[in-house]
């Protein structure tokens, strides 16, 4: 690959009577550009075809990206959740509660791994999610990633097991 600049020069009519210019070899730079290109579509290809919801916001609590699946769930696309913080998209309560995680997963500079209550669409399930600092190349925290999925399932499994282990302690103990 060659980056070529150059100019015409002309005489006093206009007629061109020389080349001027440069030939760059930029050979590595273009097969650098097409590694990062190749490097990103397996990130996109892997971000958006995991069953999770993932986002990543800011150290001012914004968000700089989420995969389709998250976006899926707060009813809007991906780029429509750039920029806007919990507020714009949670009721306050639960608003609250992220920013109190998210600060404090920046604040200890420690990840964090929880189960908790999640409203999509009005009806609440619950989640695990896992919550981590972001660096820059000079490890500075400049946000959160997170991380979490469906566990109502299990949730709801873990409390039929628990109804029937106490109906049979009861059945015992008669």
């Amino acid at each position: 690959y060659w980056w070529v600049r150059g100019s015409v020069l002309t005489d006093a009519i206009g007629k061109p009577y020389r080349w001027v210019g440069s030939v760059t070899d930029v050979t590595e730079r273009k097969r650098a550009e097409i590694v990062l290109k190749e490097s990103e579509a397996r990130y996109r290809t892997l971000l958006e075809n995991i069953p999770q919801q993932i986002f990543m916001k800011s150290r001012t609590f914004r968000y700089v990206s989420v995969n389709q699946n998250y976006a899926r769930d707060l009813g809007i696309r991906p780029e429509e959740a750039v920029g806007k913080v919990d507020y714009d998209l949670f009721s306050k309560e639960l608003a609250d509660k992220y920013r109190a995680d998210d600060e404090r997963v920046m604040e200890t500079a420690q990840s964090e791994d929880f189960e908790e209550q999640y409203v999509q669409g009005g009806s609440k399930k619950w989640i695990h999610t896992i919550k981590t600092p972001v660096r820059d190349s000079d490890g500075e925290i400049i946000g959160v990633l997170g991380v979490f999925w469906d566990i109502t399932g299990r949730k709801r499994a873990d409390e039929a097991l628990r109804e029937s282990e106490a109906k049979l302690r009861g059945l015992t103990e008669e």
